[in-house]
């Protein structure tokens, strides 16, 4: 039996090993978990919410701190669950604090050429992103993510394109904006943005 327990433990991760044998009950669950918390993608998923949370928390917190300074600050979003289309998620419903700037920075000066405009908007967000997050992370981890951020917020720029030139019906433009959202979430939520925000299992 204990020749069994020997082989049984060299095909199980150390730290199970460790912190499970002793406790058999616990192995048949331990297994599952570890193979989910080790996929990026599935914790991309996971930490979506919390994502989410820690965005509306940082906000309201910002509006707090400027009001007794006579600074009103507007929700830095508005429902984006209740967005129907790509344009009104980015334009209308999300972040709407560096939308503002956005707008001032990109759109105006290049107002004459909407698409243009839309896409370099995309683009800028997609370096600062990069900088903010893939840098640091390469910086003090030496963990490589760069191109991430850019191929997230590339598809999103397709996202809305497709939505003004080809899309009419609204309920396509609903399933176009979750599917342009949902299913590239993984490249946004990196290791990189899950460390900025504290949201990594130790």
């Amino acid at each position: 039996n204990r020749q069994k327990q020997c082989e049984h433990k060299a095909l199980l991760p150390q730290h199970l090993v460790t912190s499970t044998w002793n406790r058999p009950e616990e192995l048949f669950i331990a297994i599952p978990l570890h193979a989910l918390v080790s996929n990026s993608v599935a914790l991309a998923y996971i930490y979506l919410l919390p994502f989410w949370f820690l965005v509306e928390t940082a906000g309201a917190l910002t509006e707090l701190s400027l009001a007794p300074l006579g600074i009103h600050l507007p929700p830095i979003n508005h429902a984006p669950w209740l967005s129907r289309n790509a344009p009104e998620f980015w334009g209308k419903r999300w972040n709407r604090m560096f939308g503002d700037w956005f707008h001032q920075t990109c759109f105006h000066p290049l107002r004459r050429r909407p698409h243009v405009a839309m896409m370099f908007t995309f683009f800028l967000s997609g370096v600062i992103h990069e900088v903010l997050v893939s840098v640091p992370l390469w910086l003090v981890y030496g963990q490589n993510v760069f191109g991430w951020m850019m191929a997230f917020f590339a598809l999103q720029a397709l996202s809305v394109w497709l939505d003004r030139r080809y899309l009419r019906n609204s309920i396509i433009r609903c399933l176009s904006l979750w599917t342009f959202l949902l299913l590239p979430a993984p490249l946004l939520m990196n290791e990189g943005t899950r460390r900025v925000f504290h949201l990594v299992l130790k």
